[in-house]
Parts: structure tokens; sequence; C-alpha cells
């Protein structure tokens, strides 16, 4: 029953929060449907209640999915002008996340990347929030990743997941200032705690080969994996946008060469390591297409390549071609009973586009 509740909480937000008046609402609002305009008190009572209902609402991962996206809905059209006590509030729970409040820390990293996500693909003046957003909040995301970095538990993984998917959001369309300026030296201990994060091992259970795929689906969505996935998602991100001097923004370029020196290198063994793990081990398929990723760019650059010239041999022959390019069981199966959906996923943007399979065909067509 509340699970239906915050469904339909849900759609109440995702479908009338955009609606200012009865004008707009006929405008934008397809033919036949039942708008609502709901009223100026309902919608601050919702402001005031969310965070609170989502933090008592935590060990139902089911109804936090929901509250989440009221959360990401409602900062997109209503902060700051409507809502200028969220980011408080946000901070807020933090803090007590700080003085031992698990909860609170989850909820208030919850409400942080919500709100970074309504500025994601934010362009110029549109982005300053953001910007003002990173500076006030990196410093302290950094001292809670000092924290729980070396604590081997789900939570503290759960933790360092928000952390890196807010860095994501951040700055995977353009760097923040707050990490860009003096030649990147904020950035620094946020490459370390990536590249902890991809070089430390998984446990053995996740580690293991397997060619089940109902195995495979389950560790691809373990926490240990998907913190490794966005872990090299982000570098990969930074490196192909900043690597090369000569393709940044001439405001950028002073950046980009101070990370092209400071951190190509030392990424390019971390998803080297990712990589030539597969022949022998499990590698989820989000970290091992992203690590595929770098390394296709690393071919791209003198400095890296020179780096990667020693395994392209090992590259070719043990990982590209023999296992990531084989027909899996799936695929086989598949073929026999629907060959025509066999041929659509092949050339399905959407099943592709994050495919480590297709993601070798690049590497080995730059290789050769």
């Amino acid at each position: 029953m509340s699970h239906a509740a915050a469904v339909q909480l849900g759609k109440i937000v995702d479908h009338h929060w955009k609606f200012h008046s009865e004008e707009q609402a006929k405008k934008i609002s397809i033919e036949g449907f039942e708008y609502i305009i709901l009223d100026p008190s309902d919608k601050a009572l919702v402001r005031e209640s969310i965070m609170q209902s989502l933090y008592m609402r935590q060990e139902n991962r089911q109804i936090v999915k929901q509250y989440v996206r009221c959360v990401t809905t409602i900062a997109r059209f209503d902060y700051p002008d409507q809502w200028q006590s969220f980011l408080p509030q946000i901070g807020q729970l933090i803090q007590q996340g700080q003085q031992g409040d698990d909860k609170a820390l989850i909820v208030g990293l919850q409400g942080l990347k919500g709100l970074v996500k309504k500025y994601e693909y934010e362009m110029d003046d549109d982005r300053e929030p953001l910007h003002s957003i990173v500076a006030q909040t990196f410093s302290v995301l950094g001292g809670i990743v000092n924290q729980v970095i070396a604590v081997e538990a789900e939570k503290a993984y759960e933790v360092l997941y928000l952390i890196a998917k807010i860095f994501y959001l951040s700055n995977q369309l353009k760097i923040s200032p707050y990490l860009s300026d003096d030649r990147g030296a904020n950035l620094d201990p946020w490459i370390l705690l990536l590249k902890t994060i991809m070089d430390r091992p998984v446990p053995a259970e996740l580690d293991s080969p397997t060619e089940d795929m109902d195995e495979i689906q389950r560790r691809d969505s373990h926490i240990c994996w998907k913190l490794k996935g966005i872990a090299s998602q982000c570098t990969y991100r930074l490196f192909s946008k900043y690597g090369n001097p000569k393709f940044s923004d001439e405001s950028l370029e002073e950046f980009s060469a101070a990370f092209k020196e400071k951190y190509a290198v030392p990424l390019l063994e971390s998803h080297l390591q990712i990589v030539l793990r597969r022949p022998t081990n499990f590698v989820g398929s989000k970290a091992l297409n992203f690590a595929i990723k770098y390394i296709t760019q690393s071919t791209k650059m003198p400095a890296t390549m020179g780096k990667l010239k020693p395994f392209v041999e090992r590259l070719l022959t043990q990982v590209i071609v023999t296992p990531i390019m084989l027909l899996t069981h799936k695929d086989v199966t598949l073929f026999k009973e629907d060959p025509i959906e066999y041929v659509r996923k092949q050339y399905d943007f959407t099943e592709t586009l994050f495919a480590p399979k297709n993601t070798a065909v690049d590497l080995l067509t730059y290789l050769c």
C-alpha cells in the first residue's frame, strides 16, 4: 500500500509539478488529459516533508526510488526560487551523517545527487549555480570519503557510489572551476579516490569466472561492480575531454596539460588492469566497457600509446578476440530461437551503446 502511494506521488509530481497555471496546463498537456493545478500550499507541504519521508523509508528501496525521483523533479522546477531551504537541508543531513547517523548521510547524498542533476546539461550562465554547489559541498564530500574509503561494508560502498555519481553528474559535461582552477589542484584527491576504487579487489565470489547469464546480471548489479563501473566512467569521461590539450577549450588548456601530465598514464594502468583480468576472471560489464574506451582513447596519444605498446599483442590475442568478441551461450541460444531478434540487437543503438563487445571492435580497429 505504501509503495502504491509512493508511485502515485511520483506520478503527480512528474505530470503536474510543471503546471504553473491553468493556461499553461492547456498549452502543454495532451488533448483530453485531465490536468491538476496544485495549490502552492500543497507544493510547499511536499517540499517541506519529502526529505523527512525519504529518511523514514530508507529500508524500502522501492519507495526510496520513487521519493528520489520526486526530489529530482521538484528540484528541477522549484530550486532555488521556491526551495531555498533545500541545500541547507542537505548540508544538515550530511552533517548528521558525519556524526554517526548513516541513514541521514545517505539521504543527504541522495538529495544532493537530485539537485546537481538539475544542472547536468546546463551551459554557460545557467550552469553557475552548479559551480557554487560544487564549491560548497565537494570539500565536505572529500571528508566523508576519508571516513569510509577503508571500510569494507555495503553501506560504505553505497556512500562512495553516491559520491562518485554526484561527481560524474557535476562534471561530465564541463568540469567545475572548483576542480579545474590552479591546474586542477582540487582534483588530485578525486582522481586518487577513483583510481583506488578501480584498483581495489572485489570479493572472490564476485570475481570468479562464470558464463551463467543470471549470475552475470546479479554481479553487474552488485554495489562493488557498480562502484567500479562509475569510477571507470568518470575517469574515461575526464580523459576523453581533457587528456589532450590540443582539443580542449582555450580557457582549460593549462588544466588539460596538467591532467595529461599527472593522470593520463596512472589511470591507463588502472583501466588496463581491469581489461587484462577479463580472460581469467569476471569483470563487470560497465567497468569493462569504459576501461576499453579509455584504452581506445589512449591509442590516439603518443604518451599513453607508448605505455600501451608492450600490451598490444596480449590485448589482441588474449582479450579482444578471445573472449570478449566470442559469441556467448546467450547469443547462440537467441540466434537459434529468434534470428531476427538477434540481428536487431546487434544494430540497436540502445543495446550496443555500452556493450563491451562493440567497444572492443572499436579498439581492435584503432590498434590494427
